[in-house]
């Protein structure tokens, strides 16, 4: 018979242990959930900043199709200081009013001014206190 008895069989190491399965994580879907409100978030923001709450309409001034006159009004949520208005970027596009100092001008909630120029109205870029903006009319 041999010498080798099942009592005398060198041991066999037993083999490691299984990975457990992990729960499922959510961990992934809470990053884009944050991730996608952070991004509305700045988008949001980024809209708001260097916007003015201005309604810009233009007029005729002395003839009723000359369209050398122009209406702004304050249609924001608080009072606004316009600090300058430049018509159709040419500096000789100057801009007047019936009032004897034009600029700094303190419009509050609704109020209207009723201003005109030298040329027609194609383009007016309004600066304020609070940013600036540019608005285009075509017939």
């Amino acid at each position: 018979m041999s010498d080798q008895s099942p009592a005398n069989a060198p041991a066999t190491p037993a083999p490691p242990p299984l990975p457990e399965k992990k729960k499922r994580s959510w961990r992934w879907l809470q990053i884009t959930i944050w991730t996608v409100l952070a991004i509305v978030g700045l988008l949001r923001l980024a809209s708001c900043a260097g916007s003015i709450d201005l309604e810009v309409r233009r007029l005729g001034a002395f003839m009723r199709d000359d369209d050398r006159a122009f209406e702004v009004e304050n249609v924001g949520r608080s009072a606004i200081t316009l600090t300058s208005i430049t018509v159709n970027d040419r500096p000789e596009c100057t801009v007047k009013s019936l009032r004897t100092t034009l600029f700094p001008l303190k419009l509050q909630i609704g109020e209207k001014q009723l201003m005109y120029s030298d040329c027609r109205v194609v383009r007016l870029t309004v600066r304020s206190d609070q940013g600036s903006a540019t608005y285009s009319f075509n017939r």
